[in-house]
């Protein structure tokens, strides 16, 4: 499976790639728009400038762009705790309403809505199909740590691929806490994988995408057990690492050959 991505505004890291067993090739760009709930029932959401306006421009720039993305994984849509639709001060859209509002406002009727709050996958149909969604809990001590995983199929050749859409936020997170989150999505996706061996295999190639909020060392050192060595394996975002924010802006994935 082949990868290729791009830089888009506010977009925190992207893929593109090639497999070594077939031709197929996922373009996956992951988003953390960073929206709390109060924003979303705030009277200028919907208002000209607002923030609904820009995150439809955003959604708009990475489906129509010369990469032609195929895959939007975006987290931070509400908080981990609370459901947009259950935020205190009245009934307020889920983001599942959200999204289908601005992809039904940009005609954009290929695109899949798979929301599982506070993630959001969009997917291009004409390419894949999505066989599993789902929420995870119990991914580390702290109950309110959620991630959302996905299996999609490609429309063309049957390739599959596991997603990882992970908001690890620092407000609920330890090391030891995100190291437990990390390992649990490499031994998922390695099929309980992880002991050690150079070479490890799994079903599928997979991602872990999203706004991890890990430093580039420590996730290696996590993952060493489950990745090809001398393989590359992390995808950055494009954008200048200067800034503390920046430095967790990448995505660690495997059997998929990644292209700039």
């Amino acid at each position: 499976m082949a990868a290729s991505g791009a830089s888009f505004a506010s977009v925190d890291s992207h893929h593109a790639a090639r497999t070594p067993f077939d031709d197929t090739t996922v373009a996956l760009v992951s988003y953390h728009v960073g929206i709390v709930n109060e924003e979303v029932k705030h009277k200028l959401w919907a208002k000209t400038g607002g923030k609904y306006e820009k995150l439809k421009a955003d959604v708009q720039q990475i489906f129509r762009n010369q990469w032609g993305i195929q895959i939007l994984l975006i987290s931070g849509m509400g908080k981990m705790s609370e459901k947009l639709s259950h935020s205190s001060g009245g009934s307020h859209p889920t983001a599942e309403a959200i999204f289908k509002c601005i992809i039904a406002d940009l005609d954009l009727t290929h695109i899949e809505v798979r929301a599982n709050e506070p993630y959001v996958a969009l997917i291009d149909t004409t390419w894949w199909r999505v066989r599993t969604c789902e929420l995870m809990n119990n991914i580390c001590d702290e109950k309110e740590l959620v991630i959302q995983h996905l299996i999609v199929d490609h429309v063309e050749t049957g390739a599959s691929m596991r997603c990882f859409n992970a908001h690890i936020p620092t407000s609920i997170s330890t090391t030891a806490r995100k190291k437990t989150a990390v390992l649990k999505m490499c031994t998922i996706a390695t099929g309980g994988g992880g002991s050690g061996v150079p070479q490890p295999t799994a079903s599928m190639p997979w991602v872990i995408a999203g706004n991890l909020n890990i430093q580039r060392g420590n996730m290696m050192s996590w993952c060493q057990a489950f990745v090809r060595h001398n393989v590359e394996c992390i995808s950055e975002s494009g954008w200048a690492v200067d800034d503390d924010a920046q430095k967790a802006d990448y995505a660690l994935s495997q059997g998929i050959a990644l292209h700039p």
